[in-house]
């Protein structure tokens, strides 16, 4: 028994120390397991962040997309692929991308970045209520969306 224990922790320790080896960063990491690990919609998200990060944004985009594809009920992937269309400037699709996130999920960044593109549309009165009736209901402390509000506040008081 004692030995088979023995085998058993020298097999799961060269295992670990092959995994370090992948852990070089987060691109070399999630490009290794993206091939392992195929239609896998967590790690493709994740790979396009690490390729954005590195200024690899055609490539992010594609792996923003596949995500999508594999997990259309996710949040993260939509929002990741309406900041890479915002970064193109295509705000209307970005709108809409972080809209889609919101739909999905309770994730505060897709909030921030839906009232973000609200302002830079200067579609301001949609941004006051979506930042009154649901992003500060549900963030009440955020610091950002807090902020959001504040601007809007300001331009309204400067319009008046």
């Amino acid at each position: 028994f004692l030995i088979l224990n023995l085998i058993i922790l020298c097999l799961f320790s060269a295992r670990t120390f092959v995994r370090i080896l992948d852990w070089q960063n987060g691109l070399k990491l999630y490009s290794h397991d993206i091939q392992i690990s195929q239609n896998a919609f967590d790690l493709e998200n994740n790979y396009g962040v690490e390729l954005y990060r590195n200024q690899k944004f055609t490539e992010a985009k594609v792996h923003f997309e596949k995500s999508t594809v594999l997990a259309p009920h996710w949040w993260t992937n939509w929002n990741n692929l309406g900041a890479m269309y915002e970064k193109e400037g295509n705000l209307e699709i970005a709108k809409n991308l972080y809209h889609k996130a919101i739909d999905n999920g309770n994730y505060y960044l897709a909030f921030q970045n839906y009232g973000a593109i609200l302002i830079k549309l200067q579609k301001y009165n949609e941004a006051k209520f979506f930042l009154e009736q649901e992003a500060l209901a549900r963030f009440p402390q955020n610091q950002i969306l807090i902020a959001q509000y504040l601007y809007l506040q300001k331009l309204q008081n400067q319009v008046e």
